[in-house]
């Protein structure tokens, strides 16, 4: 399988399980919000796994990068904060301890989500670091500082969108869908021209 056919099959999930959440599983926009959240989390540790592999193969004592470590936190904070008020124009019934709660709670086939989803985030996450970094050997040739670049690079991206829907929010009443038809291709189009 080459990274193109990889990448395809990747946007393809990336547009399929947050669109049968939102039709077929009840998931609103902040459930999906918040699916996206905990995979940019994954994302965002295995760069830093990513960093440690290039220094290892390449015999370069590891310095844990704390400091970047401490931007990456405060700008998932500063994206995530930014977002909540969007959330309260976008649904006047917004309750977000009552939607983070019903999200951690909720329940497919009787099986609460977070058994099978967050597993199954990390697994695909995982899998992902191995069939795109660790099978090419791209940790051979890839720079820390090219790790960096796009982490960061997507970071920014993300803290943008956030202020952007709030922007939109509070300027223009438009129905839930849009908003999150607009977050599931936009994160699927970066994704697939941006491989991780």
């Amino acid at each position: 399988m080459n990274l193109n056919q990889i990448k395809l099959i990747q946007a393809v999930a990336d547009l399929a399980i947050p669109l049968l959440g939102y039709f077929f599983w009840n998931w609103d926009f902040y459930f999906i919000l918040v699916f996206y959240l905990l995979d940019y989390k994954i994302f965002c540790t295995f760069s830093f796994v990513k960093v440690y592999k290039i220094t290892q193969y390449k015999g370069i004592d590891f310095q844990f990068p704390y400091l970047k470590l401490l931007l990456t936190a405060l700008l998932i904070v500063i994206g995530f904060v930014a977002i909540i008020p969007a959330l309260y124009q976008i649904d006047p019934d917004f309750d977000l301890l009552k939607n983070t709660w019903a999200f951690l709670s909720y329940k497919e086939m009787g099986i609460a989500q977070g058994i099978i989803l967050i597993p199954l985030l990390i697994y695909a996450g995982y899998a992902q670091y191995k069939m795109q970094f660790l099978i090419p050997g791209k940790f051979q040739s890839t720079k820390p500082t090219d790790v960096w670049k796009l982490h960061f690079q997507t970071m920014f991206l993300v803290v943008a969108a956030s202020g952007l829907f709030l922007g939109i929010s509070l300027s223009v009443n438009i129905p839930t869908i849009y908003y999150v038809i607009s977050l599931i291709l936009g994160v699927s189009t970066y994704r697939f021209a941006f491989a991780r």
